[in-house]
């Protein structure tokens, strides 16, 4: 109770904030200004203007307006300036006015006996140790509406669902930051917002396999860059989307953002209900003794949303040069979501579940940036419920469970020029959380975890400024109960471009990664009479080891190699059982896994019209575990798959583009468990209409001939199941309406960390 109220009291925090902050506002003092043309007097609108200190040091972004006109903050003096556009050469001026006046660019085109020759749009460079890529190099002709498509297109990235932004080389889900802020928010927390992110707000796209310790983030990070606003505006954007995976479901955003001179504020609004689907059959071979009986189950869940609130509230206000005071506030809630949960089984006949769920989430936050130093904290607090009632195979139950959760996070970071080739990075970050948790049939269980985190590095360009180094070293205390763990996590990346066509890339990356606060509770519960869900309160931190090579040749092809070494690996196997006639579904450590993964990524032009990308990937994967239940085992063996992407432009004006999207997975590997081989097809049209292509409708449909969703089997000793997670409902089919107001400009909304929250 004493922390409801304290909550409810620092729920009004953003309120105030604003207020004081609207009350204090004034106008900007003057920064630098100026207007940007052609050769020929016209004006360049969309160019990027990166403004850094006489040592290179990073100050502040901005991008012309559609009259060329720009303005920057920043009162540093001098000052390095640096403007480019993808059809004019790079200026740099070295300066110390406020009114710049006009700046010529000169045009990129050779013009040679009327023919214009133009080099072909690079697609990839590599900045310390990362891969960036711009939105004019992932465009090409199709309409990206938002920065969500703008990943989806990234080479190395890829989103066969359209829901979810995951690496082609491991299909795994790399951690999604804004602006390099730090962060422990996972991809799933950060979807929602950058799907409402329109495209146009992006300056660039980093990739980066071993993330820096100041991004506070485990394994690989999409860093998105966005472009900073330049004058006094109020602005705004709606969007509505219908979504149907057999079952309609619907999404309408609004969002509002209002900057005047030194201070913005950015709310945004999402508003989500509807039906969800979903199946799964298993067949399985169990045998207890002597004795084998098969066991086919069907089941069919269904949950119907009236209502879930998102709010995001953002404010900014530039104290000083370089000095920012800003301040986040989110809210999710949840509060009445119901569902049947029914299954068919020949071992136990009929099982009827029912409950409802309800969850609220709020947190506030607060960042202060000083020269070179960072400071914030944030604040969270998680409530999640659980009813169930119903009959499992015959017998009545009822049953609840609840989860709350109230997390503090701090952290301070700091980086320093030594020299013009030299920068030293140092911070460190501590989170305490105290997660309490409710069930039928046993006793509440709260319990305090402690993660503290300390770093020093540092970055040396070298060899004429083609090469640079980024080394660090973490030390990382981990407690939780009785349990404790201290680690030592270096960080290491080198990249160098010996010519303007190539570019290579090395790093290694050691770090933790901890389970879902839920798993690790005790508990038990029936899902139909045969299978049970169990916790494991043993479960161990995983540690990886991840080294990386990447290879670019002409800005344009990637070619990468990856090695995963992890200890103490977490997943789900099913396990039945040698003593009855139970499936035992729980999550456990695996001691050993070794993953080899080789890739590549191989734009090809046809015409002016139709751009493809082809991404062929390879893996061998290897695990090892002494002790899981009573056997153990080491398996291994190599998969592979390929990726092709197609955007046809079908008309110029008004824009309309074809894409269509193929994969095929010949099925990998998760411990005992095998999934067979997969295909599928995406396709989808986009069309741009209005003055300033102010309305964007795009329609897509995912997995079209519903086959990509393959069996998991498992057999290996006398473990024997085919289990189809999907059950045959996989095709989705989205249709999205954008409208963005005149000169609509937006920022980052920071949300709220969910990634170890919720019951499971």
């Amino acid at each position: 109770m004493k922390t409801n109220r304290f909550f409810r009291q620092a729920a009004l925090l953003p309120i105030l904030a604003a207020s004081l902050l609207l009350t204090v506002a004034a106008r900007a003092q003057q920064g630098i200004t100026g207007r940007l043309t052609n050769a020929a007097g016209q004006p360049v609108a969309q160019a990027a203007l990166i403004l850094s200190a006489p040592d290179s040091t990073y100050l502040e972004s901005a991008v012309s307006e559609d009259d060329g006109t720009f303005r920057l903050l920043s009162t540093a003096r001098p000052y390095l300036l640096s403007v480019q556009h993808l059809a004019y050469e790079t200026r740099t001026i070295a300066d110390s006015r406020s009114d710049l006046g006009t700046i010529v660019l000169e045009l990129k085109a050779q013009t040679l006996e009327e023919v214009v020759v133009r080099a072909e749009r690079p697609i990839v460079r590599v900045q310390n140790g990362r891969l960036t890529f711009t939105p004019q190099g992932l465009t090409k002709s199709k309409i990206l509406a938002t920065a969500f498509d703008l990943l989806a297109e990234t080479p190395g990235l890829k989103s066969t669902d359209g829901e979810s932004i995951r690496l082609i080389a491991m299909d795994q889900a790399p951690t999604l930051l804004i602006n390099g802020r730090p962060s422990t928010r996972d991809a799933a927390a950060t979807l929602l917002y950058v799907k409402s992110l329109p495209a146009d707000r992006v300056l660039r796209i980093e990739v980066a396999h071993t993330a820096p310790p100041e991004w506070n983030v485990k394994g690989a990070a999409v860093n998105i860059i966005l472009k900073e606003g330049l004058s006094d505006r109020l602005t705004a954007q709606v969007q509505t989307q219908w979504d149907n995976k057999h079952a309609n479901r619907f999404t309408q955003t609004a969002s509002v953002m209002y900057a005047s001179g030194k201070f913005s504020a950015d709310l945004l609004y999402r508003l989500s209900s509807g039906h969800e689907i979903s199946r799964t059959n298993m067949y399985v071979r169990h045998a207890v003794g002597s004795d084998t009986t098969e066991i086919r189950n069907h089941s069919d869940y269904r949950s119907h949303t009236p209502a879930t609130h998102d709010l995001y509230l953002n404010l900014d206000y530039a104290l000083a040069d370089r000095h920012r005071l800003s301040v986040y506030y989110n809210a999710r809630v949840t509060p009445n979501e119901t569902f049947d949960d029914r299954s068919v089984s020949t071992l136990t006949g009929r099982s009827d579940q029912h409950g409802t769920l309800r969850d609220h989430l709020q947190s506030i936050a607060a960042e202060y940036t000083l020269r070179g130093w960072r400071a914030g904290a944030e604040y969270l607090y998680s409530d999640s419920r659980r009813d169930y009632t119903g009959t499992v195979a015959g017998r009545p139950i009822a049953y609840d469970r609840l989860q709350r959760i109230d997390r503090l996070h701090g952290y301070l970071r700091g980086r320093h020029a030594l020299s013009e080739r030299i920068s030293l990075r140092y911070g460190a970050d501590y989170t305490r959380t105290r997660n309490h948790s409710e069930q039928t049939g046993a006793a509440p269980v709260t319990s305090d975890e402690d993660i503290a985190n300390a770093y020093v590095g540092t970055d040396i360009a070298f060899a004429g400024d083609r090469a640079n180094l980024s080394a660090s070293l973490a030390g990382e205390g981990y407690r939780i109960r009785d349990y404790r763990r201290q680690s030592i996590l270096p960080n290491i990346s080198l990249s160098y471009a010996p010519t303007d066509d190539h570019a290579l890339t090395l790093g290694w990356q050691a770090f933790h990664n901890y389970p879902a606060y839920w798993y690790r509770q005790t508990y038990r519960r029936e899902v139909d009479g045969y299978e049970v869900n169990l916790g494991n309160p043993d479960l161990r931190p995983v540690r990886y080891n991840i080294a990386s090579l990447n290879y670019i040749y002409r800005s344009r092809y990637a070619f990468n190699v990856y090695y995963y070494h992890v200890r103490d690996a977490f997943f789900t196997q099913l396990y039945q059982s040698p003593d009855r006639l139970e499936l035992i579904n729980q999550i456990s450590n695996t001691d050993l896994s070794h993953v080899w993964v080789l890739s590549a990524s191989v734009p090809v032009t046809i015409g002016s019209r139709w751009f493809l990308t082809f991404a062929p990937s390879a893996f061998h994967e290897h695990y090892r575990t002494e002790h899981w239940h009573d056997l153990s085992f080491d398996i291994a063996g190599w998969a592979g798959g390929m990726n092709v992407s197609s955007q046809l432009s079908l008309l110029s004006r008004p824009r309309l583009t074809f894409t269509t999207d193929g994969y095929y997975y010949s099925g990998g590997r998760q411990g005992i468990l095998k999934s067979d081989a997969s295909w599928g097809v995406n396709a989808g049209l986009q069309l741009a209409l209005l003055k300033e292509e102010s309305l964007l409708i795009a329609l897509n449909v995912n997995d079209l001939f519903e086959s990509a969703t393959p069996i998991a089997r498992t057999r290996y000793q006398s473990q024997w199941s085919d289990y189809d997670y999907f059950g045959g409902i996989s095709r989705s089919v989205r249709l999205r309406l954008t409208y963005r107001f005149s000169r609509y400009k937006e920022k980052q909304r920071r949300e709220a960390d969910r990634s170890r929250i919720g019951i499971q």
